[in-house]
């Protein structure tokens, strides 16, 4: 199961969440999330996989961080269109993965994915959607869908769950049985403010995953 532990920013938090051992972490490249990455920080992981998390960005400005940051993947948590998936499959170097998320609330929204090839998205994020009466998130939204319509899931393409998670969704986590399920994507259920990570709740969850996941 892999784990990303998404929303960093400062370079002495950045090396414990490392030391950790997430598979991925997250530096999210949007102005309008308390978590916004506006420079390299002096350290960067080495053994974690580095995300970058971009919202309807232009393309230009995707490219420029991947190649700032040395990006393992990017994640686009918009409402960027299969074309643009595309497109930014063929400009990123071959190396690069692609992340897409997808609001959902209901198993009826799983159709969005439809429109999007296999050989330009390597993985889907399934976040929350936001209601009607409230604003777009950006880079989570703290709030979980209904876990339960996993079983509807029936895209070629990986899956990471997202929304919300906290360290006791440990044990549900555990019980998804779902032949595309990949792993999580954690972020301010684990931290003591924005872009904060509390070290010691994420060792203890990544370990309680990895423990009882081999067993």
């Amino acid at each position: 199961m892999l784990i990303k532990v998404c929303g960093l920013r400062e370079a002495d938090n950045i090396r414990a969440i490392e030391a950790c051992g997430p598979d991925w972490m997250g530096f999210i490249f949007c102005s309008r999330s308390p978590r916004h990455v506006t420079e390299r920080p002096p350290y960067l992981p080495s053994q974690s996989k580095r995300v970058g998390v971009f919202v309807n960005s232009e393309m230009a400005s995707i490219l420029q961080k991947q190649a700032e940051f040395e990006l393992d993947y990017v994640q686009l948590h918009g409402s960027e269109s299969p074309d643009f998936c595309h497109q930014l499959r063929t400009l990123l170097p071959d190396h690069v993965r692609i992340i897409k998320m997808i609001p959902v609330a209901t198993s009826a929204d799983f159709a969005q994915i439809d429109a999007f090839s296999a050989h330009d998205i390597d993985f889907i994020l399934l976040e929350t959607k936001a209601r009607p009466t409230q604003q777009a998130h950006y880079g989570g939204s703290g709030r979980q869908f209904d876990w339960s319509i996993l079983q509807d899931y029936s895209s070629a393409i990986p899956f990471l769950l997202s929304g919300g998670i906290t360290a006791d969704d440990a044990p549900r986590i555990l019980s998804i049985r779902h032949p595309k399920f990949a792993g999580v994507d954690i972020n301010s259920g684990f931290e003591t403010a924005p872009a904060q990570k509390d070290a010691e709740r994420v060792r203890t969850f990544i370990h309680t995953l990895r423990v009882q996941n081999t067993q």
